[in-house]
């Protein structure tokens, strides 16, 4: 999840200045603490040139989803594009789709859209 300096990192490589003040980070920490049940699903993009290195956006903001009462509907996921600024690897957007689908068809007790 980002930081300050992160977003300011973003950008001084082009990225919208709106984004700089919060983060998933700072908006998650905003969240209300859950009393019924709600669900969360999680997910992030990583360099696939570094797939293996530890840490996981969307595994931290699972976590803090966690700690504020919501349940997880499906464990964090993580997408891959080949250098920081993209583009997806070939096949990741259609794997992102699947999983979108299939968190519909669960949270919806649909079947999900092949």
């Amino acid at each position: 999840m980002s930081r300050p300096s992160t977003r300011h990192d973003a950008i001084s490589r082009g990225a919208d200045a709106a984004v700089q003040d919060v983060g998933l980070r700072e908006w998650m920490a905003a969240l209300p603490k859950r009393r019924q049940r709600s669900e969360l699903a999680t997910f992030d993009t990583k360099v696939a040139s570094m797939r293996h290195l530890p840490g996981s956006a969307a595994r931290g903001a699972a976590k803090v989803g966690r700690r504020h009462g919501y349940e997880l509907a499906e464990p964090a996921e993580s997408f891959y594009v080949d250098d920081i600024e993209g583009p997806l690897v070939d096949g990741e957007l259609d794997r992102a789709r699947a999983w979108g689908w299939q968190l519909a068809a669960l949270l919806t007790g649909q079947a999900s859209q092949p």
